[in-house]
């Protein structure tokens, strides 16, 4: 029993001794800093990164987002430097644009450029490709029919080029056109006084010498046949009168009474014909017709004695 209150008397003893001494400092604790977001460009949705256009003057809007402020760089993989501009070489954070105008390409070979943008470590590409200078050259009236009175046509031509337009015969000429480089020209076309119908052409040719032709086909004029005076008047005896026979055509008498005899009876355009008959030993009046033929043309003259 003494033993263990002497135990407790040492055990307090040395607690009170370990109490008693100096106290420790206080751990400090330094928390981490906060981790920076990673840097990021992100093409918006729809925005492609290879961009291809045709040779003709071009504006585009790429759109983009970023986190951090951006730069824009402009590289050219092929072709003449400088045929690509863009709006601006930097910005902030947040849903941007850039702007990029394409010059025309005149040149005989392609041409591309990259544009880079680059945000802290982060950067996307665009790759444009321009098509070479392609020449266009084409009508699509390959003939055109036109009336025996003439007037107006016109022949509609696409061309980016250079280009003129030359007859082939002198009852087409040109009135001038409605646009410099392509568009609808206009050319008048004489009447056709000739029964027969006629061809001619139109040849545009261009700056590099390539040629189409557009073809006129006029109808021949119709036949026409007149008479003067258009009745003639006998006395019961025998006799002979004349009438004018006014035609642009071949014509010759279809039709006439037996008692009548005509001279000529066919010519060529314009003629005087006489016209003989014979007694008439009735005493009755007869008349008879005497048609005159052009083509599907005709002309009657009245008899009557």
């Amino acid at each position: 029993m003494k033993k263990l209150k002497l135990l407790n008397l040492v055990t307090v003893a040395v607690m009170l001794w370990y109490c008693s001494g100096p106290i420790p400092d206080p751990v400090s604790v330094t928390p981490d800093p906060p981790k920076e977001e990673a840097a990021y460009v992100q093409l918006s949705t729809g925005q492609s990164s290879a961009v291809s256009v045709g040779y003709e003057k071009k504006e585009m809007t790429f759109s983009f987002s970023t986190n951090k402020n951006w730069t824009v760089e402009l590289s050219y993989g092929s072709g003449a430097a400088s045929w690509l501009t863009l709006n601006t070489k930097n910005g902030t954070p947040g849903n941007q644009t850039i702007i990029a105008t394409i010059s025309e390409n005149l040149g005989e070979t392609s041409r591309s450029a990259v544009v880079t943008i680059k945000a802290g470590d982060a950067s996307a590409n665009i790759t444009i490709s321009q098509d070479a200078f392609k020449s266009e050259f084409s009508i699509q009236q390959k003939v055109i029919e036109v009336e025996a009175a003439g007037g107006t046509i016109e022949v509609s031509v696409t061309s980016n080029i250079g280009y003129h337009a030359t007859s082939s015969v002198d009852w087409i000429h040109e009135l001038g056109t409605k646009a410099d480089l392509g568009g609808t020209h206009m050319f008048s076309i004489d009447k056709n006084e000739s029964l027969q119908k006629r061809t001619g052409a139109i040849v545009f040719c261009n700056d590099e010498n390539v040629c189409v032709p557009v073809e006129i086909e006029q109808d021949g004029a119709a036949a026409l046949i007149s008479i003067s005076p258009g009745i003639l008047e006998f006395s019961s005896s025998s006799g002979e009168k004349t009438v004018d026979i006014t035609s642009n055509a071949n014509w010759t008498v279809s039709q006439k009474p037996q008692w009548c005899t005509l001279s000529p009876n066919s010519a060529t355009g314009d003629a005087t014909v006489s016209v003989s008959v014979t007694e008439n030993g009735n005493t009755v009046l007869r008349e008879g017709k005497i048609v005159f033929s052009a083509g599907s043309t005709t002309a009657e003259l009245l008899v009557q004695q």
